[in-house]
């Protein structure tokens, strides 16, 4: 059976990724959950997907310079 990896994380997991506290981790997906429903989708408190966590704190547009 093939690795499923997942799309919605928790605090728990945004601050392991992030290397920071469990309350700088619920503050990021408030803020990001914001983000998305400002952009049309539905959101879960509490859970945010990787695609955006990833490419607005892991990988930014355009690479490092």
């Amino acid at each position: 059976m093939s690795e499923n990896p997942k799309r919605l994380i928790g605090t728990r997991d945004v601050a392991e990724k992030l290397h920071i506290g469990r309350t700088k981790a619920y503050e990021l997906i408030r803020e990001l959950n914001r983000e998305m429903e400002r952009k049309g989708y539905r959101t879960i408190p509490g859970r945010v997907s990787c695609e955006p966590l990833d490419e607005l704190y892991i990988k930014p547009k355009g690479g490092w310079k």
